[in-house]
């Protein structure tokens, strides 16, 4: 029986003497994040790495962009095909729901031998011309070639290593949701104007949407829950 392309990847990676350590501040959970559009590159990615197969079970591939008005029926502009960037044995965009990405993708890391720490932060780093020490937040210690740091916008690893950039507020913000998805809806539809920038939504499943506006940026803090 053939190896399944994760099992090749862990294969590849041990023969050239490759480990990975990852850690990660949050729990490890599945329920983070709402949606997430995916474009044809980005799925071919997931085919490049194995996990096609699985994504593509979980989400919902269409070939088309609608846009709409801002009005109370949200009349139908113009419906685009959008470009198979992935290639023509894929969709032309997939929507799933990020946290189901992030289990898929989290298994076929661990399935290729990634050594992972959730609710674990790094506390310093030290370079020299050989590798990197690293002492983390449960008082853990490693000694790593690379170390690459995905920690966001306002990343701790940018400051730690002497990046001294801090994000510009662009005044605008954005509401998501999830919820059921109504048979008719089979694609991304935009929405640009009227009570916010834009507005769209998009399905992430068979049972499943999500949809988000862009608005001016408000101070809802003091709001309940």
């Amino acid at each position: 029986m053939a190896e399944s392309p994760a099992r090749l990847l862990q294969s590849d990676w041990r023969a050239e003497g490759v480990t990975v350590d990852l850690v990660e501040r949050e729990l490890r959970t599945d329920n983070c994040g709402s949606g997430i559009t995916l474009q044809g590159n980005a799925l071919r990615v997931l085919q490049d790495i194995g996990v096609w197969t699985a994504a593509e079970a979980s989400g919902y591939g269409f070939e088309a962009l609608g846009l709409r008005a801002p009005d109370a029926d949200g009349t139908l502009i113009v419906e685009l095909n959008d470009a198979r960037t992935g290639g023509p044995d894929l969709p032309a965009m997939m929507g799933m729901e990020r946290p189901v990405l992030a289990r898929i993708m989290r298994n076929a890391a661990e399935e290729a031998g990634v050594k992972m720490r959730f609710g674990v932060t790094v506390r310093s780093l030290a370079q020299n011309d050989s590798g990197v020490d690293v002492e983390f937040s449960d008082d853990g210690r490693g000694r790593y070639d690379v170390v690459i740091g995905a920690d966001g916008v306002r990343s701790w690893t940018r400051r730690a290593v002497g990046i001294d950039l801090e994000p510009t507020p662009t005044g605008m913000g954005i509401w998501r949701l999830t919820g059921p998805r109504p048979p008719s809806v089979t694609r991304t539809d935009l929405i640009y104007g009227g009570a916010g920038y834009i507005a769209g939504y998009c399905p992430t499943g068979e049972d499943s949407l999500y949809a988000y506006i862009v608005e001016d940026a408000q101070d809802r803090t003091a709001r309940s829950t």
